[in-house]
């Protein structure tokens, strides 16, 4: 992909391991791509970032805060916003995006889709979502978006400043773009990817798949193996 395009990185705390390993990642599989860091005031900018921007948050939800910060950064082109646990294993050729033709790219939950969904995760009440599955409650993941502008940020910003607290210390981001998803059925500017072309689990075979997602601690394990058999 020699397109211009920006890969969008949202972290507050501890760079070193596994965000640093995904800039590297990204640098090395896409070198003329522009990657940009948003932090809070105090955490320290990984190396390899061709910008950074720093924010003082309205919220300590992280939830709202990752929100916050790409609605303000001001994105001139195309953008993928990715979790910092996602890594790239092929690139991702410009065909892909042609084949949407869409400004707004969302990430379409593809494993765990009947799994019943934890209503009290974390001490939480999440009981409006009580006896339904993942895929009923949560289809749209956070951990990978494409956009042509941040106008869908600030609309996603005005959805999650609405949630009850439940949703500001887990899960908001999804059911913000769920939400937003819904309310922009009609529109000819939103399509779907499926999670295992661009957020493959570890565990899974990964081959025809872009990025790998290294999501929770129990897979965070798997990286160091991962990350030499890549010479990452």
């Amino acid at each position: 992909m020699n397109l211009d395009i920006t890969f969008c990185v949202f972290h507050v705390g501890d760079t070193k391991g596994y965000v640093s390993a995904h800039v590297a990642s990204l640098r090395r599989f896409y070198p003329n791509a522009r990657i940009v860091f948003l932090t809070d005031e105090i955490s320290c900018i990984p190396l390899g970032v061709d910008e950074s921007f720093r924010f003082s948050f309205p919220s300590r939800s992280l939830m709202v805060s990752r929100i916050f910060a790409y609605q303000q950064f001001k994105s001139s082109g195309p953008t993928f916003y990715l979790d910092c646990d996602l890594f790239p294993v092929s690139v991702m050729p410009l065909a892909i995006l042609e084949k949407f033709n869409s400004k707004n790219i969302l990430c379409r939950r593809y494993f765990s889709k009947d799994a019943i969904f934890n209503h009290s995760f974390a001490g939480n009440d999440y009981s409006i979502y009580k006896g339904m599955t993942l895929d009923q409650v949560f289809p749209i993941l956070a951990c990978f978006t494409y956009s042509e502008s941040n106008v869908i940020w600030r609309e996603v910003m005005s959805i999650i400043s609405g949630l009850n607290d439940s949703f500001h210390a887990w899960y908001g981001d999804q059911e913000a773009l769920k939400k937003w998803a819904i309310n922009n059925s009609s529109s000819n500017n939103m399509a779907f990817v499926s999670e295992q072309v661009v957020a493959c689990l570890p565990e899974f075979d990964f081959t025809g798949s872009y990025f790998v997602h290294f999501k929770g601690e129990s897979r965070k394990i798997l990286l160091p193996s991962f990350l030499s058999e890549y010479r990452l």
